[in-house]
C-alpha cells in the first residue's frame, strides 16, 4: 500500500496526462488483484480514492490551456 501511495503523490509531477491515466490505471488493476478478502480493508479506501477523485485532482494537467489552479484538494 506504500508503494501504491508513493506512485500516486509521484503523480503531480508528471507533465504528460497519458502517463498520468496510464499509471492510475496501472494502480486500479493492483489494488482490484490486491482486493481479496483478507486485505479488503486496506485496499478499500485507496480504491475508492482514486476512483473517486483521479480526474479532478488532474484536471489542470488534462486542460492546461485553462488555466486551472493547481490544488491537492479534490473539493
Amino acid at each position: 500500500m506504500v508503494r501504491i501511495k508513493k506512485r500516486f503523490n509521484a503523480l503531480y509531477s508528471l507533465d504528460d496526462i497519458g502517463e498520468v491515466n496510464s499509471s492510475i490505471g496501472g494502480m486500479r488493476r493492483e489494488l482490484k488483484l490486491f482486493y481479496t478478502e483478507e486485505r479488503r480493508e486496506w485496499a478499500s479506501p485507496y480504491l475508492d480514492f482514486i476512483e473517486r477523485n483521479s480526474k479532478g485532482l488532474f484536471l489542470y494537467k488534462r486542460l492546461p490551456e485553462k488555466e486551472i489552479e493547481y490544488t491537492n484538494n479534490a473539493a
